[in-house]
């Protein structure tokens, strides 16, 4: 998994797909994978099951079933009564 990470990156592609990983190892890789990420001007679509996994994205789209059910900055939907996180 690392090594396809090192890859993809070196190919320098405009848009990059992301899931958060569960494993210890790749957490830390992504974590610094993403750190480096967010210094340069790239779109990334991070997959995560838990909101406060990317407290540092401009924007969150939450999906359910299928569908956009919220969206906006992490700050929005940690103060939006109701929210489904």
């Amino acid at each position: 998994q690392t090594l396809a990470m090192a890859r993809v990156l070196l190919k320098d592609p405009p848009i990059l797909f992301l899931t958060r990983q569960r494993t210890s190892a790749m957490v830390e890789l992504m974590k610094n994978v993403h750190n480096t990420l967010l210094r340069e001007s790239r779109t990334t679509v991070v997959i995560a099951h838990c909101l406060r996994t990317v407290v540092e994205v401009d924007l969150s789209v939450v999906l359910q079933e299928g569908r956009i059910a919220e969206q906006g900055t992490h700050e929005e939907l940690m103060r939006r009564e109701g929210c489904i996180f």
